[in-house]
């Protein structure tokens, strides 16, 4: 029983990191916004908004992949 409760809480655990990067780069979206750092007429401030969200959003998308590789992980294995 230990074990499925275990498993169920490592799940939403890896889904909680995840989705972090992309909550981390909204959040810097955010507080350049609200203390005013990026104001409308910053150059560039579009494209570097997109970098950033396309930032969390990627690396949002791989994290999955390489918990799915890391169970399969073999640690006798060399090369």
């Amino acid at each position: 029983m230990e074990l499925a409760w275990t498993a169920k809480i490592l799940v939403w655990l890896r889904w909680g990191i995840v989705i972090v990067p992309l909550l981390f780069s909204m959040f810097v979206l955010y507080y350049l916004g609200k203390h005013e750092i990026w104001i409308p007429n910053t150059p560039y401030r579009d494209l570097m908004t997109i970098f950033v969200l396309i930032v969390g959003m990627t690396s949002s998308f791989f994290l999955p992949t390489f918990f799915s590789n890391w169970k399969k992980f073999d640690s006798t294995k060399v090369f």
